[in-house]
Parts: C-alpha cells; sequence; structure tokens
C-alpha cells in the first residue's frame, strides 16, 4: 500500500511540474508584432524545446515596411533554470547580413557583432545570478523572461538584462502583476499583466496566469506591440491598464 502511495506522489509530481512554465511544444508560436503604429509589421514564430543541457530556443521573425523585407533568425541556448549560455541572431534587410552573438565564457558574458562591413566592438559583462537576454522586439525572450521567474525560487524582483544587438548589460526591475482577463482563439483565460522596467523604460507584458505562456508585450518607447496570434484582452482589462500596477 505505501508503495502505491509513493508512486502516486511520484506521477502527480511528474504530471503537474510542466505546468509551472511554459512548456516545450511541438508546434511554433506566433506572434503579430506592431513598431511605431504600423510603419513596420511583422511575425514571430519560435519553439523552445528541452536539451542536454536546458532549453533551446529557435525563431524566425519577418519584418515588413516601406524599405522591404527583413529577415531576423535567431537561436538560443538556455540553461536548466532559464539563463543563457550562448546566443546567435541573423539579420538580414536589403542584401545585407549582421550576425550579432553572445556566450558564456567562464565568468563572462562575451558579446559580439559581425555587422558585415566592420567588425562591431565587444563587450564582455560578468555572469550574474537572473540574467536574461531581451530584446524589445523579439516576442520569445519575454516568454523565457517568464520561464525564469516561474523557476526562481528565491522571487527576486531583479533582472540583469543583456541586449546584444546594442551590446549592452542594463538592470531591470519587476515593479509587480496585475490579474486581468481575456481571450484566447474565442475562449476567456485568466491572465496576469507583468512590468519591467529596464533603465528608464517600461516594458509591459502579459501571459496565462497557470501556465505562463506569453500573450502580449507592450513597449511604450520605441512603441512596440507583439500579441499572440489569437489573444485579446478583454475591454474591462484594456480599461484597467491606465490604473497603477499595484
Amino acid at each position: 500500500m505505501r508503495t502505491t502511495v509513493i508512486f502516486s506522489m511520484v506521477l502527480l509530481t511528474f504530471l503537474f511540474a510542466g505546468f509551472k512554465f511554459a512548456r516545450p511544444q511541438d508546434s511554433p508560436e506566433r506572434f503579430l508584432i506592431s513598431i511605431d503604429n504600423g510603419i513596420a509589421t511583422g511575425m514571430e514564430e519560435f519553439k523552445i524545446e528541452k536539451s542536454d543541457i536546458g532549453y533551446r530556443l529557435t525563431g524566425t521573425t519577418r519584418f515588413t515596411q516601406s524599405g522591404g523585407l527583413a529577415i531576423w533568425t535567431q537561436e538560443q541556448v538556455l540553461a536548466a533554470d532559464w539563463s543563457p549560455v550562448s546566443y546567435r541572431l541573423e539579420l538580414e534587410s536589403l542584401g545585407r547580413k549582421e550576425i550579432i552573438e553572445t556566450a558564456k565564457e567562464g565568468d563572462q558574458f562575451q558579446m559580439r557583432a559581425d555587422l558585415g562591413t566592420f567588425i562591431g566592438r565587444d563587450k564582455s559583462v560578468p555572469v550574474r545570478p537572473r540574467t536574461i537576454i531581451l530584446d524589445d522586439i523579439v516576442a520569445s525572450h519575454f516568454q523565457v523572461l517568464l520561464n525564469a521567474i516561474a523557476s526562481d525560487k528565491e522571487s527576486k524582483s531583479e533582472w540583469h538584462c543583456l541586449v546584444p544587438r546594442a551590446r549592452l548589460a542594463i538592470e531591470g526591475k519587476l515593479l509587480g502583476t496585475k490579474n486581468a482577463s481575456g481571450t484566447l482563439n474565442g475562449k476567456s483565460i485568466q491572465i496576469r499583466k507583468y512590468t519591467l522596467q529596464v533603465a528608464n523604460e517600461v516594458k509591459e507584458f502579459w501571459a496565462e496566469a497557470d501556465t505562463y505562456r506569453l500573450m502580449r508585450v507592450l513597449v511604450l518607447v520605441p512603441e512596440v506591440e507583439m500579441v499572440r496570434v489569437g489573444f485579446a484582452l478583454t475591454a474591462a482589462a484594456v480599461d484597467s491598464d491606465n490604473a497603477p500596477t499595484f
């Protein structure tokens, strides 16, 4: 009898552990992107899969603007705690290709850029707890942040943000959360709004409350909105966004 109880507890732990953060998926996640009120629009598709050391994120974003088509292709290797191990971003536009890379080397993160016509300046920053890669117009980076928040046992509000495109390391702080509601493919879901301040900029993002699955991102400067295909905030949630976070 005791053996049966122990087995049942182990099985339940296994089944429910995956609901603590957005789970690796078989089909890609898709987000619509609007920049500066539609001056540039696009779609990001990404997948997160388990790997030998943690997780692997791959994704492609296609932007359309007056100058034509731009394609971003990324690959990020993540440790089991969702901290970055390596990152590579390839940007192609108007026949020009740029490569942005970040890698954990010992106790440092090395950020490098090959801008096609010249090699950008490298930057090294110390490895610190709760470090993430965060680009304002890459939705999947916010999903990784959510997964890291879900797995952070200390529940700290401070996060260290690497911005490889600019070769910057900036301190970020979660200001708070707020419950809201929305619909996904016509079905009601409970969501949670997060507010992250990075330097003097505020980034807001919404996720399904139980799964930490990203639904929407809003960056105020520059104005960037990224929304999961099929998701919409309820009217009440949109109205309440003007209220304080706490």
